[in-house]
C-alpha cells in the first residue's frame, strides 16, 4: 500500500515564496558571488552575541575585522536589508560554532538595534509605568493591551527584524502583539490558553533550524510523534513564515528553494497536526534571489485572517472563560464493524479540526439520559442489521430512546442538536431503516438537526461516500459547538436552523486545473486516518483469580440462566453435523453447505429467513504465533478496564463486553479477538 508523500517533495508549486520570481529554482546551476569579504583576525578578542540581531541600515556600512596591527584587513562592499541580516547569520555561532570577533560595524548596530527597542518599548508603554519592563517579561509588547493572546515569535538573527515589523504593522492595524524569541515560547503558553501565533523561523545550514528556534521546533516535534494530535485544538492559531538560502546548502546543484526552508517546513506540519488552526499557507522566503520577494506579498495575505483569529480568540474567551468545551459525543451501532470504524475514526479526526471535548462509545455503553442533556452534540453512525434491526451494541439504546421519546415529546431532548450516518444496503428490503427510526426518535424527543441526515448505500461505495459525508461535517459542527453553550443554559432560547433530511452529500468536483494534491500542502501522509484514542486499559493479574469459561454458551437443553430461549449472550453451542464445500477449489470464492445439530436446544426452530450466529475459534497454531510475536505470555490473565476520561459513565460497566474477564491472553485470542480478517485503514 503505497499512500505517504513527503510535502516538500511536491511540484506544484506547493508554499508560498518558494520558487523564484520568473525561473526554475530546481535548474539553477549557477552559484552566485558572495555578497561580501570578511577577513577575521585570530588574535582579535571574542565577545559573546547576547542580543537580537541589529536592524540593517540603509546607509553603507564596512564589514571589517582588525587585529593588534600586523594582520591584513579588508573593507567589504556595503550591505543593505536581508542581505546584511543574511550575511551576519552565516557567520553566527549558530551557523559555525565559532565566537564572532566583534568589528566596529557589528557593535554599532547592535548598540543602535538595542536604542531603538527601547524607544518602541517607551513609545508603547501605559501611562506611569516609564518604560519600565517587568524582570519577568522578557517580551516586546506593540499597542496597550497588557492581556494580549497574539505573538509575533522568531528564532534566527534575520528572523528578528522582520518579525519585529511584522508585529509594528500589526500594532498600526489597531492589534496588541508581543514580540517573543522562540526559545521561551512556553511562556506564551499556546497549550493551554486561546492564542494567535506567527512564527518567523530560518533553516541555517544543512537544513537545521537556527539556534534560537530549536528548542520550540524539537519541542513540538516530540509531541507529534507521540501522538499528541488534540494538544492545540481549539486552542492556538498560526502562521509560519520561513528564511534561508539556497546557497546554504550541501549540494546546490539539484536543490530548490523549498529544501532551504526545512525548519518551517517541520514546524508548520508538527503545529498542523497537533491541532493547530492553519490562518493562512506558510511563506517560504530564499535570500538567494532577495527575501522581500516573498515577504511582503506573504504579510499582504496575512493581516484579513490574523484579525479574524485574534476576534475568534477574543470572543471564545469572553464568551466561555474557564468553562469546558461543548462534549460532542460520537455513537455508533454496529454488527460487522462498518459503523464502528467510520465512527472512530470521525471521533479521531475532530481534534485536529478543533474540538477539544470529544469522546466516542458504543451506543450500549451510554445512558440515554445523559445524551438528551440540553447543549450536547451527537453525531450517531448507525447500520441496520437483519430485517431492519438495530444492531447488536445498540439495540437497548435504541429501545429506550424509542420509549423515553413517545412518553415525552418534545420535551426530552430540546436544546440537543444531533446528526445520523445511516449505513445500509438498498439490496434489503429495510433499507436505512434504523438510521431514519433514529432521525424519528430524535425529532419527537424535541432535538434539531445541526446537518442533514447521510445515507451511504454498500452496493455504490460505502466508504467513499463517508468520506464525502465527513468532509462537510466540521463546519456545521463548529456552528453546533457555538450554539451549545446558550442551549445548555436555555434549551427553549437558542435558535437552531431546521435541517432538511436525508440529501445525498456531493463531493464538489475538482478543477482540471487544479491539482489533485494541493490540499495536503504540508501533510507527510496522505490518505491516512487520525489515529484514535485508546479507550481501554489492561490490568495484569497477579493473583490467583477463577478465568472466565470460553467459550462462552452451553450445549445443555436450556440456557444456564433458566431462560426459556438462547441468546447471543447465552448461545447454544451445536455440533456441525455436516460441512461440504460447495464452489470449484480454483475458484477466488469459498461457499460452504453447512448443518448444525441443534436437537438438544429446547424450544430452538428455524425458519426460513432466520439468521444465525456463530462463534469461531482462531487457529491454535495461529495464536501461538501471534502471542510469540508480541512477546506475550499465553498463561498470563487480565482485566480490561477503561482508560483515563474515556468511561461514558460511573455505571456503565467494563469496556470490550465480547472480552470476558478475568482472561488469560491465549483463551481471548482464541476466542474473542479477529486475528484472520482484512486489516482496516485505521489499523494500517
Amino acid at each position: 500500500f503505497i499512500w505517504s508523500k513527503r510535502g516538500g517533495a511536491k511540484a506544484d508549486g506547493e508554499g508560498g515564496g518558494d520558487a523564484t520570481a520568473g525561473s526554475d529554482a530546481s535548474k539553477q546551476t549557477l552559484i552566485s558571488e558572495p555578497r561580501t569579504t570578511v577577513t577575521i583576525d585570530k588574535a582579535a578578542p571574542t565577545t559573546k552575541q547576547t542580543a537580537p540581531s541589529a536592524e540593517a541600515s540603509a546607509s553603507s556600512r564596512s564589514a571589517t575585522s582588525s587585529g593588534s596591527g600586523s594582520a591584513p584587513t579588508s573593507t567589504a562592499p556595503p550591505l543593505t536589508g536581508s542581505a546584511a541580516l543574511m550575511a551576519r547569520m552565516r557567520k553566527s555561532g549558530a551557523v559555525t560554532g565559532e565566537k564572532r570577533a566583534s568589528d566596529p560595524a557589528s557593535i554599532a548596530a547592535e548598540a543602535a538595534a538595542k536604542t531603538d527597542a527601547a524607544a518602541a518599548k517607551q513609545a508603547n508603554a501605559p501611562n506611569g509605568s516609564n518604560g519600565k519592563k517587568d524582570a519577568s517579561d522578557e517580551s516586546t509588547s506593540f499597542g496597550s493591551d497588557p492581556n494580549s493572546r497574539l505573538f509575533f515569535l522568531y528564532g534566527g538573527e534575520a528572523s528578528t527584524q522582520i518579525a519585529r515589523d511584522l508585529a509594528e504593522k500589526a500594532a498600526a492595524n489597531g492589534l496588541s502583539p508581543k514580540l517573543v524569541a522562540m526559545d521561551d515560547f512556553k511562556r506564551c503558553e499556546l497549550d493551554t490558553k486561546p492564542a494567535v501565533a506567527v512564527f518567523v523561523v530560518e533553516t541555517i545550514e544543512n537544513a537545521q533550524p537556527a539556534e534560537a528556534a530549536g528548542t520550540c521546533l524539537r519541542f513540538h516535534n516530540r509531541q507529534r510523534k507521540a501522538g499528541n494530535s488534540g494538544l492545540l485544538a481549539g486552542k492556538l492559531r498560526y502562521a509560519v513564515l520561513g528564511l534561508g538560502d539556497t546557497n546554504l546548502l550541501l549540494d546546490r546543484q539539484t536543490t530548490t528553494a523549498k529544501d532551504c526552508n526545512q525548519a518551517a517546513q517541520t514546524l508548520d506540519s508538527a503545529l498542523n497536526f497537533l491541532g493547530g488552526e492553519r490562518m493562512c499557507r506558510r511563506g517560504e522566503a530564499n535570500d538567494a534571489v532577495g527575501l522581500e520577494e516573498a515577504v511582503e506579498p506573504w504579510s499582504e495575505k496575512l493581516w484579513a485572517p490574523l484579525s479574524k483569529a485574534v476576534d475568534a480568540i477574543g470572543a471564545s474567551t469572553s464568551a466561555h472563560g474557564s468553562s469546558d468545551a461543548p462534549e460532542v459525543k460520537f455513537l455508533f451501532g454496529s454488527q460487522t464493524g462498518n459503523a464502528a470504524e467510520i465512527c472512530k475514526e470521525m471521533a479521531a479526526e475532530a481534534p485536529r479540526k478543533g474540538f477539544s471535548n470529544v469522546h466516542c462509545n458504543a451506543m450500549n455503553e451510554v445512558d440515554v439520559k445523559d445524551v438528551l442533556k440540553p447543549g450536547n452534540l451527537i453525531v450517531y453512525v448507525v447500520s441496520s442489521t437483519g430485517d431492519g434491526d438495530a444492531p447488536d451494541n445498540c439495540d437497548s439504546f435504541f429501545t429506550k430512546l424509542k420509549r423515553v421519546a413517545k412518553k415525552e415529546a418534545g420535551t426530552c431532548g430540546v436544546g440537543v442538536q444531533y446528526t445520523v450516518l445511516g449505513l445500509g444496503d438498498q439490496n434489503y428490503s429495510a433499507f436505512m431503516t434504523v438510521p431514519r427510526s433514529f432521525t424519528m426518535a430524535m425529532e419527537k424527543a424535541g432535538a434539531k438537526a445541526f446537518y442533514p441526515r447521510g445515507e451511504a448505500d454498500e452496493t455504490l461505495g460505502l466508504y467513499e461516500y463517508c468520506e464525502n459525508w465527513q468532509e462537510n461535517l466540521w463546519e456545521p459542527l463548529r456552528a453546533a459547538s457555538d450554539r451549545a453553550p446558550a442551549l445548555a443554559k436555555d434549551p427553549t432560547g437558542g435558535v437552531v436552523p431546521v435541517e432538511k433530511p436525508a440529501t445525498p452529500v456531493e463531493k464538489p468536483a475538482t478543477p482540471a486545473s487544479a491539482p489533485a494534491a494541493a490540499s495536503t500542502e504540508s501533510a507527510d501522509l496522505v490518505g491516512v486516518p487520525a489515529l484514535p484514542a485508546c479507550r481501554t486499559a489492561v490490568t495484569w493479574r497477579t493473583d490467583a483469580v477463577t478465568l472466565a469459561t470460553y467459550p462462552v454458551g452451553s450445549d445443555s437443553s436450556v440456557p444456564p440462566s433458566g431462560a426459556d430461549h438462547f441468546t447471543h449472550e447465552e448461545p447454544y453451542l451445536a455440533k456441525v453435523a455436516k460441512c461440504e464445500v460447495m464452489t470449484n477449489l480454483e475458484s477466488d470464492r469459498r461457499v460452504l453447505h453447512v448443518e448444525f445439530d441443534t436437537g438438544g436446544a429446547k424450544g430452538l426452530d428455524f425458519e426460513p429467513g432466520d439468521s444465525v450466529g456463530v462463534l469461531p475459534t482462531n487457529d491454535a497454531a495461529t495464536v501461538d504465533a501471534l502471542t510469540s510475536r508480541l512477546g506475550l505470555d499465553p498463561a498470563a490473565v487480565f482485566e480490561l478496564v477503561w482508560a483515563e476520561g474515556q468511561a461514558p459513565s460511573a455505571d456503565c460497566g467494563a469496556p470490550l463486553r465480547h472480552v470476558r474477564c478475568p482472561a488469560s491472553v491465549k483463551d481471548a485470542l482464541t476466542h474473542a479477538v479477529d486475528v484472520t480478517s482484512q486489516p482496516r485503514k485505521s489499523l494500517l
